[in-house]
């Protein structure tokens, strides 16, 4: 009987090892082979400069100056986030488009046609908005557009309200109709005005959503200042002040998205952190994701599903898991991608070994969610790149628009050679008489890079 009792006592604490000590042993493993990453993927502090939030937040409201913004926010913010119609800001609020009324197509040569196919309807719909159009264009004197108290370790971008940012496209119809009735220098004016909101979007925060509308909003008002010089070269030798640096090419710091990147991965761990508070909610959460996924077809659902009913969950160790997922940013290899202008991939880790699946049965829906919610962020990467592409495109028009036009032509070879990259090449497309170049991102949805038109005989 005595030796029954030993074996079994034996048997529970070579369980409690394989199952407890081993797998803690392993996570401290491989928390500590992330440092690396985790170091890398550290929160920049909270944003400096001219901050435009409160502007960018109120622009549906008839606001004075940024001390009037900043007391609105702070006594109606919470309301104000909820982008609910509030009473109390009643009368100051302004009429929003409705129905595309601001909308005028997707590249710079096709507004203009727009316009002038309806140009009644869009200087009604000016008329009508123009108060809003006055906020868009004055977010140009900001530096930044940064949520206030971030970095933290509690919000997550999935909680985090987003200011109204589709308004920012709204002012190209207004730009245009400056240009077809021959405000020319106005309309010129409004693009720049767009193109440096959208560069200082490129450093908003928190995440990857305000350089994204950033770098959409330079692309759209680039498109459309390369259409207007396209008809008019003579302005390319007379820019308006507001345009001084606009069109310069961002460099491979600005177009990293390493910063925002880094505010994705601190969302995540606080996300993960506010998860282990409550195990069984996460192993709930977990098994609903993972119904949902393609993962749940493949070769490794087995050993997913067995832990899924595992209420363990271990923030750290799922954040050091993920770290690798979100690093390929902000590695050195990244910045030298961007320099040689390279389409940057993301090469992602594989989780899969069995000293990786041990460690998991100590933290089970911190392994299945990080393996189910495995981000690729190239997409992103290179939607960037190719916005940097389309201002050296429109750098190389703006160079022979500034030349005679009966030399535009011996000039085209080189200066498309002058402001191509080591990796891609700017080409001459003779049937839309427009400099163009290869796209990184394939999927031209909304307001893609855009070929460059230019006025050669």
């Amino acid at each position: 009987m005595k030796k029954l009792l030993f074996f079994l006592l034996l048997l529970t604490v070579a369980a409690a090892v394989l199952l407890y000590a081993v797998p803690q042993h392993l996570i401290r493993q491989e928390t500590a082979a992330a440092q690396a990453d985790l170091s890398l993927l550290a929160a920049e502090p909270e944003t400096q400069g001219k901050n435009g939030i409160d502007a960018l937040w109120l622009l549906a409201y008839q606001t004075e100056n940024d001390a009037e913004r900043a007391a609105l926010m702070k006594e109606h913010g919470a309301a104000v986030q909820k982008h609910g119609a509030l009473s109390t800001l009643a009368d100051r609020a302004l009429p929003q488009p409705e129905n595309g009324e601001l909308k005028c197509g997707n590249s710079g040569r096709e507004c203009l046609a727009a316009v002038r196919e309806n140009t009644a309807q869009y200087r009604e719909a000016v008329r009508k908005y123009a108060a809003l159009i006055g906020n868009i264009g004055r977010l140009s004197d900001y530096d930044t557009f940064a949520r206030r108290g971030w970095p933290n370790d509690e919000d997550n971008l999935g909680t985090i309200p987003l200011p109204p940012m589709q308004h920012l496209f709204h002012t190209a119809p207004a730009a245009a109709l400056d240009w077809t009735e021959d405000r020319n220098g106005e309309a010129i004016t409004q693009t720049c005005r767009g193109i440096r909101t959208g560069r200082a979007l490129l450093t908003g925060r928190p995440g990857l959503l305000f350089p994204m509308i950033g770098a959409a909003l330079i692309r759209q008002n680039t498109g459309l200042a390369a259409a207007m010089l396209a008809e008019q070269p003579d302005w390319a030798n007379r820019l308006p002040q507001e345009c001084d640096g606009v069109f310069a090419v961002p460099d491979a710091q600005q177009q990293s998205i390493c910063p925002a990147v880094r505010d994705e991965f601190r969302s995540l761990a606080n996300l993960y952190h506010l998860m282990e508070k409550s195990p069984l909610s996460a192993s709930l959460s977990t098994a609903t994701n993972l119904s949902e996924t393609d993962l749940a077809d493949d070769g490794e659902t087995g050993w997913r599903k067995i832990l899924m009913p595992v209420p363990t969950f271990n923030a750290a160790h799922a954040t050091a898991r993920s770290a690798g997922y979100y690093a390929p940013a902000c590695r050195p290899a990244a910045a030298d991608t961007l320099a040689q202008d390279r389409a940057l991939a993301w090469p992602a880790p594989t989780h899969g070994g069995v000293k990786e699946k041990w460690a998991c049965l100590a933290d089970a829906q911190g392994c299945i969610l990080t393996d189910i919610g495995t981000p690729d962020f190239s997409t992103y990467a290179r939607r960037m790149q190719d916005t940097a592409m389309q201002q050296r495109a429109f750098q190389a028009a703006l160079a022979l628009h500034r030349l005679p036009a009966e030399r535009r032509r011996a000039a085209l070879a080189e200066t498309l050679a002058a402001h191509s990259t080591p990796s891609r090449k700017l080409v001459w497309q003779e049937d839309t008489r427009s400099i163009g170049f290869e796209r990184y991102e394939k999927r031209q949805n909304g307001i893609a890079a855009e070929d460059i038109p230019v006025a050669i005989k």
